[in-house]
């Protein structure tokens, strides 16, 4: 079961909604209908700048996973 690290991420190069958690695994989470590449590029240069600055959090993680959040449910591992 998924745990809620974080929430509203903002960083200089972008926003996470969420970021969740389970055991070796974290998943930055964006809520949205679609997310084009430019979201994606900025999705991933904000999760690294969140990485950067909570590296206590990261202790045991060995996977990392983007997903994004429909209105119609959560659609896992899209980029």
């Amino acid at each position: 079961r998924m745990k809620t690290i974080a929430r509203d991420v903002r960083t200089r190069w972008g926003t996470i909604d969420r970021i969740d958690r389970t055991g070796d695994l974290v998943a930055f989470v964006n809520v949205a209908d679609r997310v084009d590449v430019r979201g994606q590029r900025r999705a991933r240069r904000a999760a690294i700048a969140w990485m950067a600055v909570n590296p206590e959090l990261q202790r045991g993680v060995q996977r990392y996973r983007f997903d994004l959040e429909t209105p119609g449910g959560r659609v896992s591992d899209v980029f």
